[in-house]
């Protein structure tokens, strides 16, 4: 699901492509598509105009976003590289480009055009780290590092700027389904991650030195046999000396204080 800055809601489903509302959640429209099968992430690309989709049929699609919320038309679409379906997508503005995540366990990156419209056909494959399916990605708030979650129980994190894998996190015992980012707290940044042991995990990802390794700074265990599938930092209620994790879970919330 993707909130475009023009404030449109897409989201994409498992059979029936995509569907749209508008600033006023008037709808859903629902969107003619070629794309096949499952689509697993969306994002934008470029602010009101352009959203990147990915799924099972492993290509990505940009689409281009009109006035009307169902003036949407796929404007390219390529082959990712990728052996089994795209699980994640996330943007690099540095690097003006995007990474893809799928069940092969591969991040992939390629550059946007300068308008952000169209993706390069060629792409670059960050080095090898996880064993196992990939179902999350994101860019930590500071933009400085890539963090991947997998199905190896492992979190990776790779350098933005130079593409380079830098270290993992392997404290969970089970898969790892969502890795979310936080906004700047007190100067800080962190990543949190849900996983298949019941747990949730506060990792800080302020300045990584890869010779140490990632540790987590803070472990919440939810409800016994329970496992967490997704996770969302809340910037709503932050407070400025401490880390509040609002966390949003499997529809729930979890309220905790780090000091």
């Amino acid at each position: 699901i993707v909130w475009t800055e023009n404030g449109r809601i897409m989201c994409g489903t498992d059979i029936h492509g995509i569907f749209a509302w508008d600033r006023d959640f008037d709808g859903p429209v629902q969107i003619d598509t070629i794309q096949e099968g499952k689509i697993y992430s969306m994002i934008e690309s470029m602010p009101g105009r352009c959203v990147i989709s990915a799924g099972n049929d492993k290509r990505l699609y940009v689409w281009e976003l009109g006035k009307e919320t169902d003036d949407v038309k796929c404007i390219q679409q390529i082959e990712s590289g990728h052996a089994d379906p795209i699980r994640d997508l996330v943007l690099v503005p540095e690097k003006c480009g995007i990474v893809s995540a799928a069940n092969d366990g591969r991040l992939l990156f390629r550059f946007l055009s300068s308008n952000m419209r169209e993706l390069s056909d060629a792409y670059i494959q960050l080095q090898p780290h996880h064993h196992d399916f990939i179902y999350s990605v994101t860019l930590t708030g500071n933009w400085k590092y890539i963090i991947s979650g997998s199905t190896d129980s492992s979190v990776g994190v790779w350098d933005a700027s130079l593409l380079k894998f830098l270290t993992s996190g392997k404290d969970h015992d089970s898969f790892v389904w969502d890795v979310s980012a936080s906004p700047a707290i007190n100067n800080a940044y962190y990543i949190a991650s849900a996983s298949s042991d019941g747990t949730l995990r506060i990792w800080d990802v302020s300045d990584i030195n890869a010779s140490d390794g990632l540790l987590s700074v803070g472990t919440f265990e939810v409800l016994a046999n329970i496992s967490l599938v997704d996770c969302d930092f809340s910037t709503a209620n932050i407070e400025d000396k401490t880390l509040l994790n609002l966390i949003v879970m499997n529809g729930g919330i979890i309220k905790n204080e780090l000091l």
